[in-house]
C-alpha cells in the first residue's frame, strides 16, 4: 500500500514576471523548501519559463482560486511609469498597482499567518516627504495599496511587510534602466553621457534583493512592517558609468560614500553587503548583457 509523503515546503505566490519577479523565482527555485507558483498578466517573450514553477495567467480566476495553504505572496508588479496624472497611465497604474494585486489577494485561500511582501517604490516615500500630495499615478497608487495590507495587518487579516529599494540591477532588465543601458552603448561603442552625474544613488543587485527577501520571509517577527532594502553605500552615478567603461577594471575602484538615513524610525533597514560584491555583480551583468 502506497502512502502519500507530506511536504514542509512553504509555498510562494510571486505576482508578476518581470525583472525583480524573476529574480526572485530564480533564488526560490534553487531552494528545496519552497513551492513555486507565478501569476503573471501576459508572459513576457524576453524571458523563458522556469522548471518547476507553476505559472498561472491572472485572468484564470478558477485556477487561482484552487491554490491552497499559500504561505508567502510577494508582490513585483513592475510597470512603472512616472506619467503625470491626467494621463491614460492613471487608469493603467491604478489597475497595476491595486486592482490586480488586491484580486488575486481576494480569491487565494489565505489566513493570519499568510505573509503578504508588497514591492514597494522609494517614490512612495520621497514625493510624500516633498509634499503631502503626491505628483504621479504610480507613487500614489503603490502607496495606496501599501496602506490597504497594513490595515488588513492591523485588523489581523494577513500579515504584511512593505518592501521599499531603490536602484535595483542585473540580469534580464529592460534596456532603458540605468545600468542596462550603460551597458547596452558600451557594447555598441557609443558615448553615453548622464544628466546628473554628481547624483548618488543606493544601488542593490537583484541576487542580494531576492536574499533579503529570503531574510524576511524566514524571520518576519523580526522586522517592522515598513523595510528599505539598501546597500551600506551610495554611489555617484559618474563613477558607474567609468566602472563599466573603463577596460582594466582592476586599475579603477569605485569610490564609496556612507549613505545617511534620513528615514523616521518606524522604518527598518536592512542592509546588504553591497559594497563587497558591487564590482563582481556589475561584472556578471555586463557579461549577461554582452553575451546575451
Amino acid at each position: 500500500m502506497s502512502t502519500i509523503k507530506k511536504t514542509n515546503k512553504k509555498k510562494i505566490l510571486v505576482l508578476g514576471n518581470g525583472f525583480l519577479s524573476q529574480s526572485l523565482l530564480n533564488h526560490f527555485n534553487k531552494k528545496k523548501n519552497f513551492q513555486i507558483v507565478c501569476v503573471l498578466k501576459k508572459q513576457n517573450k524576453n524571458i523563458k519559463k522556469i522548471s518547476n514553477v507553476r505559472y498561472i495567467n491572472i485572468s484564470n480566476q478558477k485556477e487561482i482560486k484552487s491554490i491552497k495553504k499559500i504561505n508567502i505572496i510577494i508582490n513585483a508588479l513592475g510597470n512603472i511609469d512616472h506619467n503625470k496624472f491626467n494621463t491614460i497611465s492613471d487608469i493603467k497604474m491604478f489597475k497595476q498597482h491595486f486592482y490586480i494585486p488586491k484580486k488575486v489577494l481576494d480569491l487565494v485561500e489565505k489566513n493570519t499567518k499568510t505573509l503578504f511582501i508588497q514591492i514597494g517604490s522609494i517614490d512612495e516615500i520621497n514625493q510624500i516627504k516633498k509634499d503631502k500630495y503626491f505628483t504621479t499615478p504610480y507613487a500614489l497608487y503603490k502607496y495606496y495599496f501599501s496602506k490597504y495590507l497594513l490595515t488588513l495587518d492591523a485588523n489581523n487579516v494577513i500579515n504584511s511587510k512593505i518592501v521599499y529599494v531603490n536602484s535595483v540591477f542585473g540580469n534580464h532588465q529592460k534596456k532603458n534602466r540605468f545600468i542596462p543601458s550603460v551597458i547596452h552603448n558600451y557594447i555598441k561603442n557609443k558615448k553615453f553621457h548622464s544628466n546628473f552625474p554628481k547624483t548618488k544613488r543606493n544601488f542593490i543587485s537583484s541576487s542580494e534583493f531576492a536574499s533579503s527577501i529570503e531574510k524576511i520571509i524566514n524571520k518576519p517577527s523580526n522586522f517592522k512592517n515598513n523595510i528599505i532594502i539598501k546597500s551600506k553605500y551610495d554611489y555617484k552615478i559618474e563613477d558607474i558609468v567609468k566602472y563599466i567603461y573603463i577596460k582594466n577594471k582592476n586599475k579603477y575602484k569605485i569610490n564609496k560614500y556612507i549613505s545617511k538615513n534620513i528615514l523616521k524610525n518606524n522604518f527598518d533597514n536592512l542592509i546588504v553587503k553591497g559594497n563587497s560584491s558591487f564590482e563582481s555583480n556589475i561584472i556578471n551583468t555586463i557579461d549577461f548583457y554582452i553575451n546575451e
